[in-house]
């Protein structure tokens, strides 16, 4: 009985870590976006500046 009730606690461990690393991957992946975006339209200013 006890072995099944480990394996039920380790399934949900590893489902509750699958779950966590999507959403941090998806977080990472929308502040990645962002981050690309802040740095593309300031490159993109810097170089009407310097015209």
């Amino acid at each position: 009985m006890q072995v099944i009730w480990m394996l039920i606690f380790r399934s949900d461990v590893i489902s509750a870590l699958i779950y966590l690393s999507l959403v941090v991957k998806i977080a990472l992946d929308r502040n990645l976006r962002l981050i690309l975006n802040i740095c593309t339209i300031f490159t993109s200013s810097c170089a009407l500046f310097s015209l």
